[in-house]
């Protein structure tokens, strides 16, 4: 027989725990879309996440990850843009191998994963000019695979069911396919940041 005392620490242990989780603060993150301009348009960079890791696993996302201490520099000390841009041009380069100016990265929208959600990221995203990005050289390890595919080719391989896409990833893809160009896309994104930047997306 269970003792009264145990069933009440139970139930605040079980309590705190799913409290916790409700508040879950969100880890700071970046990411970047990098695009290049081709006779179809402009292509995307899609790198396909290890299907062992806990993060969208098996799924076509874009350059990115947590903005860690080290992107934080003087210049961050009350706007964290600075260290997103660093935290997503180091991402570009730890994943694929892309050299990407911190200084030219435009901020295009911010998702944040909605309360309840086990792990919770609040993401800056950024658009980039990459053509000047002649090779791509994944890691091999969180990263097993890249495509680059416009953003319509992108949309219409999800919805035949054999290329998965996080929703964030899908939604900033649908910004994306009005552009006929990579400055096109820049000034499409730079429009975005006139509407509602700050979406909660799972």
């Amino acid at each position: 027989m269970i003792s009264a005392s145990l069933m009440a620490q139970r139930f605040v242990n079980g309590y705190s725990e799913r409290v916790n989780v409700y508040l879950e603060k969100p880890i700071p993150s970046a990411t970047v879309v990098v695009l290049r301009d081709t006779v179809d348009g402009p292509q995307v960079l899609l790198l396909l996440r290890n299907r062992e890791l806990k993060f969208a696993p098996g799924a076509w996302v874009f350059p990115g990850g947590r903005i860690d201490n080290a992107d934080h520099a003087q210049d961050s000390q009350f706007d964290i843009q600075p260290a997103a841009r660093r935290a997503a041009s180091r991402e570009a380069q730890e994943e694929a191998g892309v050299s990407i100016d911190p200084d030219g990265l435009r901020l295009i929208d911010h998702f944040v994963t909605p309360e309840g959600n086990p792990r919770r990221f609040a993401t800056w995203f950024y658009i980039a000019d990459g053509n000047h990005c002649q090779q791509v050289s994944i890691d091999g390890g969180e990263i097993v695979d890249y495509c680059w595919l416009t953003a319509a080719q992108a949309l219409d391989d999800h919805r035949a069911g054999d290329f998965p896409l996080i929703r964030p990833t899908r939604k900033t893809l649908e910004t994306l396919l009005p552009a006929t160009s990579v400055a096109d896309a820049v000034l499409i994104g730079g429009r975005r940041m006139g509407g509602s930047v700050w979406q909660e997306l799972s």
